[in-house]
């Protein structure tokens, strides 16, 4: 399929110069015969009020101004003192807009018209694409759907004239750099989708801008017919007008301008309006004017001093320089279109605020924000990825270095990485295009990747950027070098072509958020080069990820989430912090790949004096079981080092009398080995010396040379014990009659499992199998190594054995005498690092492109499919409900809870990973409140209920006047 062509005002140059050998110069105002639809219109009206009209009134109907970043303060009081035409306010909050329109258009003799040049934003949060964006989308169902949002939007905020049909800057490609531009039907269709659209809602529409960029004495070739035929289907295809660029009459290229609209009527059978944008540096050049005039144009667009482009206007006309009935003549056709689109009977929309709250509903209605983020992400280009250096494999994490140019720092990608990954980084301030950029070779080449963002800025090939460019050739030799162009997209052209290049049509926020994410793989990106640069760039080039395999960040609607819905998760979590459930929690929710919910609440303890932040790490006790137990042997499974029918003894080595020895492998991860509940430590928690009532036998309260196992501060248990721990595990006694029954002893037979097969502890092995690969830094066992305590969520305070706040060391009283490490309990985590190893296991195996288990191993060990309602390790989904879970979750949901007030559950159907981390035991295990109250199970639910009625929120919700 052919590309949109950004520039189609190129192509209607192109035709002009077609014609123009075989018409005489002529100023007459046209035929009338014309494919505008309103200069056909009857209108009673218009003829009435044009003869009304004093000269000066008239004047006024050829001025439209246009409130700008640097006029806002100025503005307000042109409308009051100055009459014009219209007016194309200036990303304008709505209900300022609304009151300044209904003011005007009460005390207005002729009615105003109100444009817009670019999309309409009804939220600051929501800078919506331009029409130079739309053209890197290939899809052109998903560009339908947001023109005609913007129609829609358009009609019922009240505005009648649109110049948004075109490309809005020349300078988003450079002429001189790429001089040819393709244009095919995929731009044709879009500029007339649009056009019709606005005008089957009584809106004008025009066309910007059109730029006289060839040299029309020059006889035009045959590879031009094809664009002179899509413009004049553009034109038969009821354009009402078009914006003459500002450099329009200030061309060198000799063109007759006084006999523009002589051509444009006869042969594009074209009468519209023609609109001029004029520079203030152009302001007081009465020639330009007068020249502007000749050529047809009716309407002056201006952003400074508007009284004087009147005074201007006036004096030519009264100096007789151009004839009064030229002026009539615009005039009326201003009014005509005035009358067709309906402003003499137009009202504005009521200021009241039910007005505003249909447009707030509008703003964040589900489908307009999936839109908005849509449309993003599928103009986001991807080029010569060859080597795949995006996204940011694991292994180049620590590696990666980030250089970024331009007058600002790109504050909104930084914020976006950050999610992923902090990376060393550096900004080189721009305060002068001119200014030389010379690199650091030798402290760069180490980097690998090497990633330039280009934040707004262009570099060319000149003297001054030669340095530049040579310093990224020899880089490129050395290291990979990625570049994240943010606008600037004639910057192509000098990039090497065997350099990774993600483009992003603009620097918006939204842009710079979104290349944070593609950057590490969270964003697939989709778009397409609408235009060829050089034989590198071609048109039609753009890659995507072969796998998108990281969290993405993006409101819960992306993916059809009810945003209203899911806010029941506060007042369920404040309800619990309220009742004594807990004094804090972390809650994570991801669906479909996207978090949607990512939040921290209330306190370390209910004494309130350390928040909950998000890098602080909770005891997550019974979790242990598949976040490091199951996933590690997992691991060990697939690469065939035991089978699950196999005996213990096959590979552990079991004492003769062990009643472990000819159990099978698969009843401990499924809690079907006969053994009880707990392991055998009941005689070290609860010796005391008849005499002294102290356990001195087996601990003590400093670190001596035989009490080398830390339980906490100042309690140490002695290590020859810990032998007599695994001995007693042997000895434990079977009960094959029982069935299922949850037991801690199973899990840590297999942590001996699998340092016996692995060779190396069990946390070493998790570490350097998942963890440190996915760039997990808030998951570990011994937290106190690695974390500062004050980032570490206490969790009871231990009036029986321990006689102190637990806090930093593991809670469970097994995992405790065996060190901090143990295959039940143990591991310490924050709520995000926990779902990210769960969403690799949602991925089927694979996060950030790397693949750490098979979908095989992954389906094996979560199904329900080995003689009861669990999987391997991981607890199940059931009809009749399983703990901390929605009822509404599917029977193929799996995950795990955690003594301490915790759980984790995924749920394959839905694609919804939920993380819920708390210390419930605090100030002790005794509080059973989170139960009573069901507060894991309800937040879940609350998740599945946002996700129910999707359609619903689905549907169109549009502002009624």
């Amino acid at each position: 399929m052919k590309r949109y062509c950004p520039e189609i005002f190129v192509v209607f140059c192109f035709l002009l110069l077609f014609f123009f050998s075989a018409c005489k110069r002529n100023t007459a105002e046209g035929m009338e015969e014309s494919f505008v639809p309103f200069t056909t219109y009857s209108s009673s009206w218009a003829d009435s009020i044009k003869q009304t009209l004093s000269l000066e009134e008239k004047i006024s109907q050829l001025v439209l101004i246009r409130e700008t970043s640097e006029n806002q303060l100025a503005f307000p009081r042109w409308i009051r003192q100055i009459t014009v035409s219209g007016i194309i306010p200036f990303s304008n909050p709505v209900d300022s807009f609304l009151q300044r329109k209904k003011d005007l258009q009460r005390q207005a003799k002729v009615p105003y018209f109100f444009a817009n040049q670019e999309a309409i934003h009804l939220s600051k949060t929501q800078e919506w694409p331009s029409l130079f964006t739309t053209s890197f989308i290939e899809n052109d169902s998903l560009v339908q759907n947001y023109l005609q949002d913007q129609t829609q939007l358009l009609k019922t905020i009240g505005y009648n004239l649109s110049l948004w049909t075109g490309i809005k800057n020349s300078s988003d490609f450079d002429p001189i750099l790429s001089p040819k531009l393709a244009c095919g039907a995929t731009a044709l269709n879009r500029s007339i989708y649009l056009i019709r659209k606005l005008q089957e809602e009584q809106i004008l529409a025009g066309v910007n801008y059109l730029s006289p960029t060839i040299d029309f004495n020059k006889p035009s070739s045959a590879a031009d017919v094809e664009d002179r035929i899509n413009t004049k289907k553009l034109v038969q295809n009821t354009t009402s007008g078009f914006v003459l660029h500002p450099d329009f009459f200030n061309s060198p290229l000799a063109f007759p301008f006084d006999s523009l609209r002589y051509y444009l009527a006869n042969n594009l059978q074209f009468n519209g309006l023609l609109f001029y944008e004029i520079e203030p540096d152009d302001i007081g050049k009465s020639n330009s004017m007068e020249t502007a005039l000749r050529a047809g144009t009716d309407l002056f667009i201006v952003s400074k001093n508007p009284r004087a482009i009147k005074d201007q206007l006036l004096q030519l006309f009264k100096s007789k320089k151009v004839d009064m009935d030229l002026l009539d003549k615009k005039v009326l056709r201003i009014l005509r279109a005035k009358a067709w689109a309906k402003l003499p009977k137009q009202e504005s929309p009521s200021s009241d605020s039910l007005f505003f709250d249909e447009i707030n509903k509008w703003t964040l209605a589900p489908q307009r924000i999936k839109l908005f983020y849509d449309l993003h992400e599928s103009a986001a280009t991807l080029l010569g990825n060859k080597k795949l250096n995006l996204p940011i494999a694991n292994r180049h994490l620590k590696s990666t270095y980030l250089l970024s140019i331009g007058k600002q720092t790109p504050g909104s990608f930084y914020q976006a990485i950050r999610k992923y990954h902090d990376p060393k980084s550096h900004h080189i301030l721009i305060s002068e295009e001119s200014d030389i950029l010379s690199l650091d070779k030798n402290k760069l080449k180490k980097f690998n990747p090497l990633v330039i963002i280009l934040n707004n800025h262009a570099i060319d090939t000149t003297k001054q950027n030669q340095t530049f460019w040579n310093d990224i050739k020899a880089l490129s030799k050395q290291t990979k070098v990625v570049f994240i162009n943010l606008d600037q997209a004639q910057n192509l052209n000098f990039i090497d072509s065997s350099t990774t290049v993600l483009q992003l049509p603009s620097a918006s926020h939204t842009f710079q958020n979104l290349a944070g994410q593609i950057l590490y793989g969270g964003v697939n990106p989709q778009g397409k080069l609408p235009i060829t640069f050089n034989v590198h760039r071609q048109i039609n080039e753009g890659k995507s990820f072969p796998l998108a395999s990281r969290f993405r960040f993006f409101p819960p609607s992306i993916t059809g989430i009810d945003p209203i819905k899911i806010l029941k998760i506060d007042s369920i979590v404040h309800e619990g912090i309220a009742a004594g459930a807990m004094p804090g929690c972390q809650v994570f929710v991801a669906h479909k790949g996207n978090v949607i919910w990512n939040k921290n609440y209330g306190y370390h303890t209910f004494d309130k004096t350390s928040k909950v932040k998000k890098n602080h790490l909770y005891d997550i006790a019974s979790i242990t079981k598949v976040a490091a137990t199951t996933l590690s042997a997992m691991k060990l499974y697939e690469q065939g080092a035991f089978k699950m029918k196999d005996s213990l003894r096959v590979h552990l080595p079991t004492p003769k009398n062990s009643t472990l020895k000819d159990i099978k492998i698969q009843s401990f991860f499924t809690h079907e080995s006969g053994l009880k509940p707990n392991m055998p430590i009941v005689p070290y928690l609860t010796y005391r010396d008849s005499t002294t009532n102290q356990y001195d036998r087996y601990f003590c309260w400093d670190d001596r040379e035989d009490f080398g196992i830390k339980i906490h501060d100042d309690f140490f248990f002695r290590e020859e014990y810990l032998d007599s721990i695994k001995t007693d595990l042997h000895l434990m006694p079977v009960d094959t009659t029982q069935g299922y029954k949850y037991s801690d002893a199973n899990f840590n037979i297999i942590q001996l499992l699998i340092e016996q097969i692995a060779d190396k502890p069990l946390n070493q092995f998790a570490f350097s199998n998942f963890y440190k690969p996915l760039g997990l830094k808030q998951i570990t066992y011994l937290p106190l190594k690695y974390v500062e305590k004050e980032h570490i969520v206490p969790t009871e305070i231990d009036k029986y054995w321990r006689m102190q706040k637990v806090h930093g060391t593991v809670h469970d009283e097994t995992a405790a005498l065996l060190g901090g490490i143990a295959g039940n309990a143990g591991l310490f985590s924050n709520a995000e690092d926990l779902a990210t190893l769960f969403q690799m296991l949602l991925n089927k195996g694979n996060y950030g492109g790397q693949q750490f288990l098979s979908p095989h191993t992954i389906r094996y060990f979560t199904q329900a499919i080995h003689g009861n309602h669990r999987g391997l390790g991981f607890d199940k989904q059931t009809t009749k409900g399983a703990y901390a879970c929605a009822t509404d979750a599917s029977l193929d949901a799996f995950g795990h809870t955690g003594f301490t007030g915790t759980c984790v559950w995924v749920d394959p159907q839905t694609e919804l990973v939920y993380v819920f981390l708390s210390n419930r035991v605090y100030p002790s295990r005794k509080n059973k409140k989170l139960y009573h109250l069901n507060i894991r199970e309800r937040i879940h639910q609350a998740v599945y209920d946002a996700l129910k009625n999707k359609e619903e929120t689905q549907q169109n919700i549009t502002p009624t006047l």
